[in-house]
């Protein structure tokens, strides 16, 4: 009797780990799979990621937007209706408009996109008067002001993602200062495959798998000990 009672122990043991071990472990945030900005700042007048910058993880279910009217930079100008938003899998970033350095540079239309499947593009309506469209990258510079990087590329960064920036713009360093101004910015992760969420049932089912098994290895070891044949 005792015999049995140990093995029946050992089997509800086995049985009831498979149910033990799907118990969740501490919930950590998911790492970004897609994300964006229309304006960001660095260096003497710094401006954080304007509108709000929108993050997307592969547990997103729905599109993140945000919006921001006309923004003023103080010393260097405005710009007109900015737009980010993103998806698990994609983000998009857009500025209608600007007139920045005491009119030196003005655009309008401009926008970036960037996506897992690997389709990624930036677009500049116009600089200047100048119709760029989404031409190859390339560098216009206003001698002793500004240099503008248009359809800029760059990434991996320090998460893995890919970066499209429509308009980068720089201005020449003065007293080893430097401002760097960024408009319609998405980032993504390149991947072969769009994310799937995880699903609790791709843990569930391989447990209770081993709880079946055990359930039938113990009752086929009672039948075989109550017709008197050992295993």
């Amino acid at each position: 009797m005792t015999g049995h009672l140990r093995r029946w122990k050992t089997t509800a043991a086995a049985v009831t780990a498979g149910f033990l071990f799907f118990a969740p472990a501490t919930a950590m945030a998911a790492p970004e799979t897609a994300g964006a900005f229309a304006l960001k700042a660095t260096g003497p007048i710094p401006i954080p990621e304007t509108p709000a910058n929108v993050s997307c993880t592969k547990d997103t279910r729905r599109e993140i937007r945000s919006t921001a009217i006309p923004i003023h930079i103080p010393n260097v100008g405005s710009v007109d209706i900015l737009n980010a938003r993103c998806t698990r899998n994609s983000s998009h970033a857009d500025v209608a408009s600007g007139d920045l350095f005491n009119h030196q540079l003005k655009f309008r239309l401009i926008s970036a996109d960037c996506t897992r499947s690997g389709a990624t593009s930036k677009f500049v309506g116009e600089i200047n008067g100048q119709t760029i469209g989404d031409s190859d990258f390339h560098d216009i510079t206003i001698p002793n002001l500004i240099r503008v990087r248009i359809n800029e590329t760059t990434g991996p960064n320090r998460d893995g993602e890919t970066v499209q920036t429509a308009v980068h713009i720089t201005l020449l360093p003065q007293n080893d200062q430097q401002e760097d101004i960024y408009l319609a910015q998405a980032r993504c992760k390149v991947g072969n495959r769009p994310v799937i969420p995880e699903a609790q049932w791709a843990v569930l089912l391989p447990l209770t798998a081993v709880s079946i098994f055990g359930v039938a290895f113990f009752l086929m070891r009672r039948r075989q000990e109550s017709s008197g044949l050992a295993l």
